[in-house]
């Protein structure tokens, strides 16, 4: 995590275990425009206690008057309005619910939209820092925890709080000095959610992130099966992975354990409660200072308090582990890294790209030095050099990926600063060294992200990048699954898709990266010759560490040191 990721999430755990202002109002603010929605569930938890509060009174009439009276068609009445009072009461709780989880759905995708976003608005140099697997980790657990988050406060704890305190006036009315003595066992159960509250959050804490290094260990396994069998790594996998779930393991034996204390500590505090209820009901009763009806509705209305605060303590973990992620998706969302450029003027590549005295390092190691070129349209430029030497960094600032320490680029005369990098990269068409090809059809991976060209634009691109020798001879065309990563394809033919998906945009500038390891000489020369028989005549950008790319140019540079030397 950077260094502003990591400084927002320590600030938030210093906050405590449940108020970090800002991870809250950041989490509240996707509530936005649904805010009547829980105001009226939260009336509706209101009036649900109008339907509690009457078969209570109905109880303490049968004890105090239908019972010593014999009164029993009263009791079939009173049985059957209870009854209906229930059903009333369940029917109300299930319509609720649904609005509830509507809002709370509709809330945890703005969250998951707005993440998905925020990896896209993040620089590169964010994503090459980060380890992947664990982003994936904590973005789909930690907004599922927010469900959960959201399902206690909402559904459990804002409606219980509200008929708890709607029973507490009842109570004080059937008996005011009985419902003291309940009352005077809350700062003994605030006590013990304050002192378990600290120990679960840091709990919940050290599982998360044994659950993401397990998460990541599980991604290595699947991703990179086939390297550790031709390795012969398997036993010392098995001993990494065995590490890591041993640790889960143990991480999520304690949380369990202080999940299960945290209950039993709980239950008896409430279940105190009952007994108090009991013994001084009891003597109440005796003494003639309650009738036995009163004792009966008290008792009745006590239970329903005791169930509804059971249902508030016992979401505190759900609300713990939630807030840990909150926090983390918080720090995640406020990462102060941004796109290098801000520019909004939609310029594509038309003519030609000047890059001026171009300084480039990562971090101390200077990668370009002082690099000047000139790519214009229907021009083949050839960029040769060792590995490491700054190649594929110069197509990285191209693309607007970073920005230079020194130096200036511009394209058609106007500066980067002011350009609209995604309206750019549509102007460019971008082969990479090791073509990224995803599970789908032939045809979806040349389409990615240019759905909507038409067929005589697919037909042009898959033509010259030479796509038909590959679909000609497959069953199902170029409608054919090429598997994940490709896996049924040869790298050159994962080339020519990865060619074509360039192309369909008519691109001004191809930029080809190592095209000659995928591809022969022979086959790059005729891509060549295709190229310029196109229409558009785009500016070629051929990027090699192959002396041979040196004859398919107009013109040639070799990287030395940084340094980019004509020849």
């Amino acid at each position: 995590m950077d260094t502003a990721t990591q400084s927002n999430a320590a600030k938030a755990q210093a906050q405590g275990p449940f108020f970090h202002r800002d991870s809250w109002l950041f989490f509240l603010g996707f509530f936005r425009g649904m805010y009547r929605r829980l105001s009226l569930t939260a009336l509706g938890s209101a009036a649900q206690v109008l339907l509690i509060v009457p078969a209570i009174w109905l109880v303490k009439y049968a004890f105090d008057d239908a019972i010593p009276k014999g009164r029993i068609d009263q009791l079939v009445a009173i049985g059957l309005i209870i009854l209906l009072l229930r059903l009333a009461n369940a029917a109300s709780a299930v319509w609720l619910r649904n609005i509830n989880i509507k809002v709370i759905n509709e809330a945890i995708f703005r969250i998951r939209y707005r993440l998905i976003d925020r990896m896209y608005s993040l620089p590169r140099a964010f994503h090459t820092r980060e380890d992947p697997r664990l982003l994936h980790a904590r973005i789909v657990q930690d907004t599922e925890r927010l469900t959960q988050l959201s399902n206690a406060l909402i559904s459990r704890i804002f409606p219980s709080a509200i008929i708890c305190l709607a029973l507490c006036i009842l109570l004080a009315i059937l008996n005011f000095w009985l419902l003291l003595a309940i009352l005077a066992l809350i700062p003994f159960i605030l006590l013990a959610n304050r002192i378990m509250g600290r120990k679960i959050s840091q709990k919940v804490v050290r599982f998360q992130r044994a659950f993401e290094q397990f998460s990541k260990g599980m991604n290595f396994v699947l991703r990179y099966m086939d390297l550790t069998q031709a390795q012969s790594a398997r036993e010392e996998e098995m001993k990494r992975q065995s590490a890591v779930a041993s640790l889960l393991k143990e991480e999520t034996g304690q949380m369990a354990s202080i999940y299960a204390l945290n209950a039993q500590i709980q239950e008896m505090l409430t279940g105190l409660s009952g007994i108090l209820i009991i013994v001084l009901g009891g003597i109440a009763v005796s003494t003639d200072a309650m009738t036995l009806g009163d004792f009966i509705a008290f008792y009745l209305a006590a239970s329903f308090l005791n169930r509804h605060a059971t249902f508030i303590t016992t979401s505190f973990p759900d609300v713990l582990a939630g807030n840990a992620s909150l926090q983390t998706l918080y720090a995640l969302s406020s990462s102060a890294d941004h796109h290098p450029y801000q520019g909004s003027d939609p310029h594509i590549f038309r003519e030609e790209l000047w890059i001026r005295n171009l300084w480039f390092s990562y971090g101390d190691k200077a990668i370009l030095k002082g690099v000047d070129l000139n790519i214009r349209r229907g021009r083949k430029i050839a960029i040769v050099g060792a590995n490491g030497s700054g190649k594929t960094t110069l197509i990285h600032l191209i693309l607007g990926f970073y920005r230079p320490d020194e130096g200036s680029l511009q394209l058609d005369g106007k500066a980067y600063d002011g350009l609209d990098m995604m309206v750019l990269r549509r102007s460019v068409g971008w082969v990479m060294q090791h073509p990224l090809i995803f599970n789908g059809s032939i045809r979806e991976n040349i389409l990615y992200g240019n759905e909507e060209c038409d067929s005589q634009a697919l037909a042009e691109a898959c033509g010259v990048a030479g796509v038909d020798a590959v679909t000609d001879d497959l069953p199902q065309g170029i409608e054919t699954e090429v598997g994940e990563d490709g896996v049924r394809l040869s790298g050159g033919e994962k080339q020519r898709i990865a060619l074509a998906r360039a192309l369909i945009r008519r691109p001004g500038l191809m930029i080809l990266d190592e095209p000659t390891n995928h591809l022969d000489q022979a086959m790059i020369s005729d891509l060549l010759s295709r190229l310029e028989k196109l229409p558009y005549q785009p500016a070629v950008l051929l990027i090699s560490h192959d002396n041979q790319a040196l004859s398919l140019a107009d013109q040639v540079y070799r990287f030395q040191e940084g340094v980019l030397h004509p020849e």
